[in-house]
């Protein structure tokens, strides 16, 4: 599971929903699921894993390790997206002040 297009194919199983996710994640190696975390990083993908760990039969499915795992990437991307948020209002309040226009989009 080393290559983006592995990567994607999990997450269009993520899309079909979870116990379909939990079925291509059971067995993978720390290295795959390096590998997977670190896609799911770089793509800022992390929010798109709270279906499955909201999912009682992911939680005895998927490894403790890989799951706390999965839960601080997630929190973390959502940490980042409130900050962002932040930033993006205090730049908007500040150029309003100054009278300048600006559009902000996501």
């Amino acid at each position: 599971m080393s290559n983006y297009r592995q990567h994607i194919a999990l997450v269009r199983t993520l899309c079909a929903g979870t116990e379909a996710l939990c079925e291509e994640l059971h067995g993978i190696t720390e290295s795959e699921q390096n590998s997977f975390l670190e896609f799911l990083r770089q793509q800022q993908l992390g929010p798109w894993l709270n279906p499955v760990l909201a999912d009682e039969a992911a939680n005895e499915a998927l490894p403790p390790a890989f799951l706390e795992r999965l839960r601080r990437l997630s929190s973390n991307c959502e940490a980042r997206t409130i900050a962002v948020i932040s930033q993006a209002r205090e730049l908007q309040r500040g150029l309003l002040d100054r009278e300048i226009e600006a559009l902000f989009f996501k």
